[in-house]
């Protein structure tokens, strides 16, 4: 790809007044993130041809764009897609929910945070990071953590083959960080450490360079509601898309994988 140009990542709250969208000058388009509140919804890719783009379209855009993630919260039998054991087959098609049922739904955003309000038992979390010299990256992880609206019960970072005390010493400045080497190589050897180390109900695994979002304790454990569930994984969204080889890794391996639950938990 010759002569690429960044995207500019811009979060929308629908929740606030929808802004007229400029041209973004030195850049190919807008990576458009549409929230409400502190809820994903979607996202769109907006090339710079479009723009400037009045608010009056940005909110149609909006509302192509979300329209299926608030369904599933609201219509759940309608919206979840069937397991599939092979992933690489499409989801099968779903039939359309009773138009009944769409009616019924009256002013769905604006109720949404009390759909997805955190369940009433409330497991013990540990948060468990794995890293190997990168304790820069780390830090700001970590300061990502400390804001969350609800905090774990124990932070553990396991410390992987390392090559210097870096880590070390970093985490002996947080009292309320607990440190763990794992001498042997490897980023299962180290999950399972965490594992090993960690005493609550769920580890929460996240990685050295991730900035975490303040209510992702909290939306971890509604992931966990049903009782059969084992294990969850949630919306990674990208930061930045500055150089070409983060445009094509968000392009074809992107660790988003929507905004709506693609499996139904399973006993097998």
């Amino acid at each position: 790809m010759t002569g690429f140009l960044p995207w500019k990542i811009l979060h929308l709250d629908l929740s606030q007044t929808v802004p007229d969208l400029a041209i973004a000058p030195e850049y190919q388009g807008l990576y458009l993130v549409f929230w409400w509140q502190n809820i994903p919804l979607g996202h769109q890719e907006l090339v710079s041809a479009r723009l400037p783009m009045p608010a009056s379209q940005v909110a149609h855009l909006a509302a192509q764009t979300v329209t299926l993630a608030i369904g599933q919260h609201w219509l759940k039998q309608n919206f979840v897609p069937a397991f599939q054991e092979n992933p690489n087959k499409p989801d099968s098609p779903q039939a359309p929910p009773p138009l009944a049922d769409l009616m019924a739904v009256e002013h769905p955003l604006t109720k949404l945070p009390a759909q997805l309000s955190p369940p009433a038992k409330q497991e013990t979390v540990s948060i468990v990071i794995c890293t190997r010299d990168r304790p820069q990256a780390l830090a700001r992880c970590l300061q990502s953590i400390a804001r969350l609206s609800v905090l774990p019960d124990e932070i553990l970072v396991v410390d992987n083959a390392p090559t210097s005390h870096a880590t070390r010493d970093l985490v002996a400045q947080m009292p309320q960080v607990r440190y763990v080497l794992e001498p042997q190589p490897g980023l299962s050897y180290a999950r399972n450490a965490g594992i090993a180390h960690s005493t609550s109900d769920i580890a929460a695994f996240t990685d050295d360079d991730v900035e975490v979002h303040p209510d992702w304790i909290a939306q971890l454990r509604w992931g966990f509601a049903e009782p059969d569930a084992m294990v969850v994984t949630g919306l990674v969204l990208v930061s930045e898309l500055e150089s070409e080889s983060q445009w094509l890794f968000e392009r074809y391996w992107s660790f988003n994988r929507g905004y709506r639950r693609k499996f139904r938990s399973h006993l097998f």
